[in-house]
């Protein structure tokens, strides 16, 4: 129908139901293309979350080891290699903070922000050896200086 009006033809209602040598054929092409369409989709998404995951503390290496552009993404590499499983937690957990602040009606973005922040400078210092870790602390009670009545 589409066709003959483009075609400055007199379209006819009975046109909108004489497709039926086509219908298989068509129905045939929307399931490959949109398989095709996801299957292109998934072939970009994840590589692009694992260079995310491999090379987010990249420009954290630039200002606080003064690395070039490209030493940095070798060792923020190095670093992440093992971390993936962390690097994975904290961008959920930063992605569920930054909605929270969006919650909060955008101004909880001001403290969501700076905090996303510091969680993955945090982790940062703690992959690249930096600051020690939880398992190397000695297991013995703590002292917070608080004198306990």
């Amino acid at each position: 129908m589409l066709l003959s009006a483009g075609r400055d033809e007199n379209p006819e209602l009975s046109q909108l139901f004489s497709g039926g040598p086509w219908f298989w054929r068509v129905v045939g092409f929307t399931i490959l293309i949109y398989v095709l369409l996801i299957l292109g989709l998934v072939l970009l998404i994840i590589p692009m979350f694992i260079m995310l995951f491999m090379w987010w503390p990249a420009i954290l290496l630039i200002v606080d080891n003064k690395a070039g552009v490209m030493e940095s993404f070798g060792m923020a590499r190095t670093i992440t290699k093992g971390n993936w499983g962390t690097s994975f937690v904290l961008a959920l957990a930063s992605i569920g903070i930054s909605i929270l602040g969006v919650l909060a009606l955008c101004v909880g973005m001001l403290a969501a922000i700076p905090f996303t922040y510091l969680m993955f400078v945090s982790a940062y210092l703690l992959m690249s050896g930096q600051v020690g870790r939880i398992d190397d602390l000695d297991q013995g009670p703590m002292d917070y200086g608080f004198d306990q009545a």
